[in-house]
C-alpha cells in the first residue's frame, strides 16, 4: 500500500510527511514537478535537510534544472523506484501538490509520444475529437493546447479513455483542508521570507546556467522574466508571484477533489504530529475493518 499526503500550497504537508514517516518507518517520494530540479530551492520551499529527520526523501534534486525532465519520464522513475522500494517491503508515502504527476505514477496514464508540428492546429484538434471522441475532451480547455495535444495522440493511438481510471497500485490519499484565505496568508508570509532569503540570485544563477523549458514556468521563477527585462520592479514581481501562487491553490483544491480519491483532514489549528496521529487512527481502522 502506497499512501499519500497531498493538498494545495502552503497546507503543511512536508511536515506532516516527516511525522507520518516516522511512525510508519517509510521512505518519501517527492511529489512536486518543480522541487525535483537541482538550485531551484528557495523558489519551490524545498524541505531543508534539517527538517527531514533522517528520513530519505527521493526525487528532491533529481537532475540538473536545465535538462528537459516531464510528467512521462518522472513516472518511468518512479515506478522504477517504487517497484524497488515494494520488493524490499519498505513503506512508501509520496507527498506533495502537483496532483497530475501522482495521477500519472498511482493510475494507468499512457502518453503516447510525437511531434506536436506533425499535428493539426488547436482548434482543428478541437472539432475533430468533439465530433469523433468528445469524452477526450472532458476536462479540456480549448486554449490549454499541451493537453489537447496529448488527448489527440491518444485519439490516434486508440488508448482506452477509462484507462486513466484504473489504479496502478493499491492506494491511499490524505489531503490537508484548511481555508482559503488561511493559505494565501501562510503562502504570502512564505514567499516573502523567500526573497528574504535571496530568491532574486537564485534566480539570478539559475538564469545563467540554465533553465529547461519546464522548470521556466515555475511559479517564483518565471515571474523575473519582466524585471530583468525592465518592465517590473521588484517588488511588481512579488506581488505577481503571490497572485499566481493564489490561483495555482485553487486549481490544486479543484484537481485533487475531481480527479483522485482523497480523504480530506481538516488541518487547521493542528500541527503535523497531531494530523499524523489521526491518518494512524484511521489506517488502523482500515487495517481493522479488512
Amino acid at each position: 500500500m502506497i499512501i499519500g499526503i497531498v493538498g494545495p500550497t502552503g497546507s503543511g504537508k512536508s511536515a506532516v510527511g516527516v511525522a507520518l514517516a516516522q511512525r510508519l518507518n517509510a521512505v518519501i517520494i517527492s511529489v512536486d514537478a518543480y522541487q525535483i530540479y537541482q538550485g531551484m530551492d528557495i523558489g519551490t520551499g524545498k524541505i531543508k535537510d534539517s527538517e527531514k529527520a533522517g528520513i530519505p526523501h527521493y526525487f528532491i534534486d533529481h537532475i540538473p534544472a536545465h535538462m528537459p525532465y516531464d510528467v512521462a519520464q518522472y513516472q518511468r522513475d518512479v515506478r522504477e523506484k517504487i517497484d524497488a522500494l515494494r520488493a524490499q517491503n519498505t513503506p512508501i508515502l509520496m507527498v506533495g501538490g502537483s496532483g497530475y504527476y501522482l495521477k500519472a505514477v498511482l493510475h494507468d496514464l499512457t502518453f503516447p509520444s510525437g511531434d506536436k508540428a506533425e499535428a493539426p492546429a488547436p482548434d482543428v484538434i478541437w472539432d475533430i475529437l468533439k465530433e469523433k471522441a468528445p469524452e477526450l475532451l472532458d476536462g479540456v480547455h480549448p486554449n490549454n493546447h499541451k493537453r489537447l495535444f496529448n488527448r489527440y495522440r491518444r485519439f490516434q493511438s486508440g488508448t482506452d479513455v477509462s484507462a486513466v481510471d484504473r489504479a496502478w497500485y493499491p492506494y491511499t490519499l490524505y489531503g490537508l483542508e484548511r481555508p482559503l484565505e488561511t493559505l494565501k496568508k501562510r503562502t504570502d508570509a512564505r514567499i516573502d521570507a523567500m526573497v528574504d532569503a535571496g530568491l532574486l540570485d537564485e534566480v539570478t544563477h539559475l538564469r545563467q546556467t540554465g533553465l529547461s523549458a519546464t522548470a521556466k514556468e515555475a511559479i517564483g521563477y518565471k515571474e523575473w522574466n519582466g524585471y530583468f527585462a525592465g518592465v517590473l520592479t521588484a517588488q511588481e514581481v512579488i506581488q505577481a508571484i503571490k497572485t499566481h501562487t493564489h490561483q495555482y491553490i485553487k486549481k490544486q483544491r479543484t484537481y485533487f477533489t475531481h480527479q483522485l480519491p482523497v480523504h480530506w483532514i481538516d488541518a487547521e489549528g493542528l500541527d503535523a504530529d497531531a494530523i499524523a496521529g489521526e491518518i494512524m487512527a484511521d489506517l488502523k481502522n482500515k487495517a481493522s475493518i479488512k
